[in-house]
């Protein structure tokens, strides 16, 4: 009896919609999140200070480089980092963690533009800010990407990328 109730619940779990997920793999991804969300700006301020304006602001020639400088460095920041965010997440053999990865970037993207005023006047609001934003957009886009149907969980990600782009233009 105890048999035919396992290879039944194993039946329902292979049919579930949703790929199971264990409690210290959401945690990691919450952690990994706020990390991403506290280093972006963190080596973006350290690329802008030590590299883009020593570099590009010597000569009123690379004055458009040097005029965007915090954004050009968020945006470098922000493509190192989520290469080593996929790096990790293929060490814990996260499900789908290139899609995880990409679509948060692509809906934080030129994050810094939006939040410019708080950089500036209260860095620590800044980093708790993005702290949180990141980790929430990585729990998002997991529990997106934990979908069975592929086309489903892609067209998913792609519409909450495309809504929260828009939102944040307006």
């Amino acid at each position: 009896m105890a048999s035919e109730n396992e290879t039944l619940a194993e039946e329902l779990n292979d049919q579930s919609f949703y790929i199971g997920a264990s409690r210290i793999e959401v945690i990691k991804i919450a952690l990994l999140g706020l990390a991403v969300g506290v280093f972006i700006p963190a080596i973006s301020f350290l690329l802008e200070r030590f590299f883009i304006e020593p570099v590009f602001c010597r000569s009123a020639d690379s004055f458009g480089v040097c005029s965007n400088g915090g954004v050009t460095a968020y945006y470098i920041a922000t493509g190192i980092i989520s290469l080593l965010a996929i790096v990790l997440l293929v060490n814990w053999q996260v499900f789908r963690p290139l899609l995880i990865v990409v679509g948060v970037a692509a809906t934080l993207w030129g994050f810094i533009r939006y939040v410019g005023d708080l950089a500036t006047n209260s860095i620590f609001e800044y980093y708790i800010f993005s702290a949180l934003l990141f980790a929430i957009a990585y729990l998002l886009f997991y529990w997106i990407m934990r979908i069975r149907v592929f086309m489903l969980s892609v067209l998913l990600a792609i519409a909450l990328v495309v809504v929260v782009r828009l939102t944040l233009i307006a």
